[in-house]
């Protein structure tokens, strides 16, 4: 941490007692008022601690100045949603099982990578962090709801409705799988990024392929227990339009095929159970567990930021020179 020169010290020692809390008061009037909405947030605090935690200081940025002047009702915002998410995933932890496997799992992983036992907390951990995930969690999670609301879409088709014959139908939970995947893969290769933090390996390949972000997960063992019900083959031949549905003794079958290249030709065969219940999977399980556990682990960061001598200090001296 540098020495920097302090132009005005009388604004300098104003805005380091606005940040003292000795009894707690500020914090629990913010508390109160951002509960009750009396106070509206007109900055985005997310984006503010960013930048600030990045360096990407502004003096007029107003997202950093709201961080600023109003550091309290952002940590209250941080108190209040989070304490919201930790009990809707207790009560989802409590009705399914694999969703808890998954969460303690993933959640395993990003502490050991960025928060380690016996290791101080550093604004150096949560840029490092930062860049790991490289997610816009807001946008995330529309993309999910989107896609989840696509796919009770088809289960309504499909169970309610009654309007679509069985090889259709079967079709049509391997294009709700292969969804499924895609939205899994950037929550995926978070883990992938904090296990190579972890085994301090440095790859340059931030995007990895499909198959070798499911190959290098499966080779560790926490990893591979996130990743139990994914099937590249299954998500490749679906993204190519390659998968095929036949039917023996009046069940469903799915046909894999690789397409790319002169002659397709069948890679392998699937029960259309083993498919269904690999889609439950990730649809109920493996995607809700990985979005919560990832934006739990940011608000468990973000407390740590604000509560960190050195964050407070590039508060106190933004605009000082």
């Amino acid at each position: 941490m540098r020495l920097c020169k302090v132009n005005d010290s009388e604004k300098y020692w104003s805005d380091i007692e606005n940040l003292i809390d000795k009894d707690g008061s500020k914090l629990k009037n913010a508390i109160s008022s951002v509960a009750s909405n009396s106070f509206q947030f007109k900055f985005d605090p997310f984006e503010g601690m960013r930048k600030i935690v990045q360096s990407h200081l502004t003096v007029n940025d107003p997202d950093v100045l709201g961080v600023k002047n109003f550091f309290f009702e952002t940590f209250a915002r941080l108190i209040i949603e989070g304490s919201e998410a930790t009990k809707i995933a207790k009560n989802m932890r409590e009705v399914n099982s694999d969703f808890a496997m998954f969460e303690k799992t993933y959640n395993k992983i990003l502490h050991k990578a960025f928060i380690p036992i016996g290791k101080e907390f550093e604004l150096a951990t949560y840029r490092e962090f930062l860049r790991s995930i490289n997610i816009d969690t807001e946008y995330m999670e529309k993309r999910i709801t989107e896609q989840k609301a696509y796919s009770k879409f088809l289960v309504d088709l499909l169970i309610k409705e009654g309007k679509v014959d069985i090889e259709n139908g079967a079709r049509a939970v391997v294009d709700v799988y292969w969804r499924m995947c895609e939205l899994c893969y950037p929550l995926l290769n978070v883990a992938r990024s904090a296990i190579q933090t972890i085994e301090g390996k440095k790859d340059n390949s931030s995007q990895p392929s499909f198959d070798k972000l499911i190959e290098d997960l499966q080779n560790h063992c926490d990893g591979a227990k996130l990743v139990r019900c994914v099937e590249p083959a299954l998500r490749h031949s679906e993204a190519h339009c390659s998968t095929s549905v036949i039917v023996q003794n009046g069940k469903p079958i799915v046909l894999l095929y690789e397409s790319r290249g002169t002659r397709p030709h069948e890679i392998c065969r699937m029960q259309f159970s083993e498919v269904e219940q690999k889609a439950k999977c990730l649809l109920n399980s493996l995607l809700p567990a990985l979005y919560t556990t990832l934006v739990l682990f940011e608000y468990s960061l973000n407390i740590l930021t604000l509560n960190s001598y050195e964050f407070k200090l590039r508060l106190v001296t933004l605009g000082q020179n």
